[in-house]
């Protein structure tokens, strides 16, 4: 097999056991099943590798074959195989090049020499005669030293080689590298012009033939642009950094922007026969740099000095994209498109929710409901001819796109399950009026629709799920173990309640086991599990903490008995179970006390080695809350040590999944503000302040939020500190200016103003009601400043004037007790003017 293959034998082997088995008995190979040790299938592989992809390869070995036909038969392998291709390429193009500049510089030089008379016109004209000849050889010029139109074609197709082979070259630079070979090609252009057209024009060939070299010049010049805008997404390639991805779309829109002015200025000269070297955008440029702009708003690119950028920038990314699309359309005058590019921008509109200094400004829903409305058009225009799909997959895509935005709408609720249900019946309309040709939902389909579900938290979450169980099977899909897990989430995520019946969730388990048990078709995995015993967490039923526990045993018994790391214990599972017993309801905190001695086991088990995984940073937060909320002796003072042996543990075993962060301190300053100790508001300052310090060394889960610097000034609420209003005031203004230099997430709600105020009315402070009626000034301010969560609410309002109203009481008790003054003496707004003072 692969007798002319240059791979080792030894590495040939492993590579082509990863796909067949080797049948000894007969000395052949055969195909593996798709699912036998992680193979995918034939199918799945080959969508691994792009046309593009094979393309280029090709090109790479057609011009090695051209230079073992020159002679060069080893390219040094020292370095990257493609670039020495691609290298050598645009030298020879450039020996081409320089042997006939130096062929007509001496041209010109013997007619001087002639015309001269020079007694030395015989060496002139023997050195003519040398470059002309080397010109000729290296070049195949025909009989008149003229280039003929195929020769001028090869020429920009070796750039064009060069470019589609750099462009995949996986290097941080490959993007300046291909700007680089474009400035090139576009000079070459620029200073052959005239010489191109003059091949063309003196051509022999027949018509036909030369108009096919035309297309195909211009082909090429298309494809290099194409190229050089696309060559930093290339390979699936990422940018370190949102400086370096921006950098690279607007150096996109600058080689965009070049084509574009190219072709204008040729349009408006008189010479319009060279027309096709300056080509006017095709789909392919577009879609580049397109992609170029969606890909700014990838959620790995969301930081605060990113979003500090990004709500700067007079036109954000995505937006620019959508206008380039608009461009499109206008271009191609009701050409039909390909869909895919609708799709970047369905993806793009995905993204957004991960910049906050984007939907911060926007109703929470802005993003679904554009990509909404972009995929219901585009479908309609699918069905009125104006655009197809090259890749029918690419229309399933748009809809996952727009599924998977649905499953990150943690706020969306209800809301985001109808718009998901609304999209699969449009699916489905579409999949039946097409006869089945495009837009068939597949398993990931139904997965993200039921992620949907489980996320969304209402009581219909269960039958919802089970519809679309059903319409699964309607499709001839068969549920996978992912299904499942949705169903039984479904059961268990109810937010704001309780889950009523958490048996339901164990009847979809056991229908699982069932079938495991029956063909092993699909697994009760550790997900399951989990999954259940949460739903039995999130009840109020009684005596919950057998059945937790018996599920526990259960799935570590499977463990045992088959060493499936499907069915492994992990850190998430005995984090909900030390929930679920935490939070049992039970004599004397008796359920409490059971989760720390498991909790306390479990460190234990894995310091010995017997488990494989310790406890999470999700079971401490837990059952930190769980000890926050019951009325735990010395509780707050447990947590302080159970946090210290987090971060222990966490050095111990240099793992950064138990490592405490802003959850975990967020909870431990909420406990000690329940505790009412007379040191809890300075402890938790305390806390605070290691926190930023660890953000500042850069530790991004410690980063403080709204919610910390709320538990923090409820802190000095109840700590009866005379100078508890001057501390949560100063929390607020930080608040505030890290709000205003970018920080988005600390920016202050009407709930953080609220707890200020409260802590003011709390206080002993003489000009408490003056404060008060300041911080809701400010907090009008804010709102009229465009923060829309500052918005003041009746309790804040009434709470200012009850303070106000309170000491005008006081100021006319006074007045009246001096027997200075009689009530109807008194100028009451006079006295309103005095108070708010």
């Amino acid at each position: 097999m692969f007798a002319n293959s240059l791979i080792p034998h030894g590495q040939l082997r492993i590579r082509i056991k990863q796909v067949g088995n080797f049948e000894r008995n007969i000395g052949t190979w055969s195909l593996k099943a798709t699912g036998e040790d992680d193979f995918v299938g034939v199918d799945a592989l080959g969508r691994k590798v792009s046309p593009e992809g094979v393309a280029a390869y090709e090109s790479q070995c057609a011009h090695i074959r051209k230079l073992q036909e020159l002679g060069i038969k080893e390219l040094y392998s020292g370095g990257n195989t493609i670039t020495n291709v691609a290298s050598v390429m645009i030298y020879l193009n450039a020996a081409a090049q320089a042997a006939m500049e130096r062929r007509l510089k001496m041209k010109k030089v013997l007619e001087i020499k002639r015309r001269a008379q020079s007694d030395k016109l015989v060496y002139y004209e023997k050195c003519f005669e040398k470059l002309d000849k080397e010109y000729k050889d290296g070049s195949g010029t025909n009989n008149e030293g003229v280039l003929s139109l195929n020769e001028w074609s090869c020429m920009i197709r070796a750039y064009t080689d060069a470019l589609a082979i750099t462009g995949r070259i996986p290097l941080d630079n490959a993007h300046i590298i291909t700007g680089t070979l474009l400035n090139k090609l576009e000079k070459f252009i620029t200073d052959n012009s005239s010489n191109i057209a003059a091949s063309m024009n003196s051509s022999l060939e027949d018509q036909d033939e030369v108009q096919v070299l035309v297309d195909l010049i211009q082909r090429n010049i298309e494809e290099s642009y194409t190229s050089a805008l696309s060559s930093g997404l290339k390979n699936g390639a990422q940018f370190p950094d949102f400086s370096s991805v921006l950098d690279n779309a607007t150096t996109a829109e600058e080689i965009f922007n070049r084509m574009v002015h190219n072709s204008q200025q040729q349009e408006l000269s008189t010479s319009t026969e060279t027309n096709f070297l300056y080509p006017t955008p095709t789909y392919e440029n577009y879609r580049a740099l397109i992609k170029c702009w969606c890909e700014c708003v990838r959620k790995k690119y969301s930081t605060v000095e990113s979003n500090n950028i990004m709500s700067n920038m007079e036109i954000l990314p995505h937006l620019k994209a959508i206008s380039y699309l608009h461009q499109l359309e206008e271009q191609m005058d009701n050409e039909p498109i390909d869909g895919a590019i609708y799709g970047d921008i369905i993806w793009a509109w995905g993204h957004v929710l991960n910049w906050p200094s984007i939907y911060k400004v926007n109703d929470y829903n802005f993003a679904a409901n554009a990509s909404e409305q972009l995929i219901y058009e585009t479908m309609e225009k699918y069905n009125n001819g104006s655009i197809y799909f090259y890749h029918n997959e690419d229309a399933l895509k748009m809809y996952h796109h727009v599924f998977r935005l649905h499953s990150k709408m943690h706020k969306g609720g209800e809301i985001a399950v109808k718009r998901s249900l609304k999209l699969l019946d449009h699916m489905e309309d579409m999949y039946r009026k097409n006869k089945g040709v495009i837009a068939k939902p597949d398993e990931m389909t139904f997965a993200l629709i039921l992620k949907t579900i489980s996320n969304s938290g209402v009581e219909s979450s269960a039958s919802n799920a089970a519809h679309v169980i059903k319409k699964m099977e309607d499709f001839d899909l068969v549920p996978s173990e992912r299904h499942y897990l949705g169903l039984i989430r479904a059961h268990s995520r109810v937010k704001q309640r309780v889950v009523s019946d958490p048996g339901k969730a164990d009847a979809v388990l056991q229908h699982v086991k069932d079938k495991y048990k029956l063909n092993k078709s699909v697994k009760p995995t550790t997900e399951m599990y989990t999954a259940c015993i949460a739903a039995y967490g999130s009840s109020r039923q009684k005596n919950i903490i057998s059945r937790v526990m018996e599920l526990f045993e259960e799935l570590k018994q499977l463990y045992k008995d088959t060493n499936d790391i499907d069915f492994r214990p992990d850190s998430q599972i005995y984090g909900v179970v030390i929930d679920a017993i935490s939070k049992a309801k039970s004599k004397d905190n008796a359920s409490l006390r059971q989760a720390i001695q498991l909790l306390e086991q479990m460190e234990k088990s894995h310091e010995a080695g017997e488990i494989e995984e310790g406890p999470n940073r999700y079971a401490y937060t837990n059952l930190f809350r769980a000890i926050s909320q019951s009325n735990l002796p010395g509780g707050e003072m447990l947590v302080e040590d159970m946090m210290n042996r987090m971060d222990y543990r966490s050095k111990q075993f240099n793992d950064d999944s138990i490592s405490p962060d802003v959850h975990t301190y967020t909870t431990v300053i909420q406990c000690l503000s329940k505790s009412r100790q007379p040191d809890a508001a300075v402890r938790a300052e305390k806390m605070f302040k290691q926190m930023e310090q660890r953000y500042d060394d850069g530790d991004e889960g410690c980063k403080p939020n709204k919610v910390t610097c709320t538990a923090l000034i409820n802190c000095w609420m109840r700590s009866g500190h005379a100078s508890a209003g001057v501390e949560a005031e100063n929390l607020l203004s930080m608040m505030e200016s890290r709000a205003e230099d970018g920080d988005l997430e600390l920016r202050p709600d009407a709930f953080v103003y609220s707890s200020v105020i409260n802590t003011w009315a709390s206080s002993k402070s003489n000009n408490k009601a003056a404060k008060a009626w300041g911080l809701y000034e400010r907090m009008k301010a804010q709102y009229a400043k465009g923060n829309m969560e500052a918005k003041p609410n009746e309790f804040i309002v009434s709470k200012c004037c009850a303070l106000v109203s309170f000491h005008m009481l006081r100021l006319l008790t006074f007045l009246l007790t001096c027997n200075t003054y009689s009530i109807d003496d008194l100028d009451y707004q006079g006295v309103w003017l005095y108070t708010r003072r």
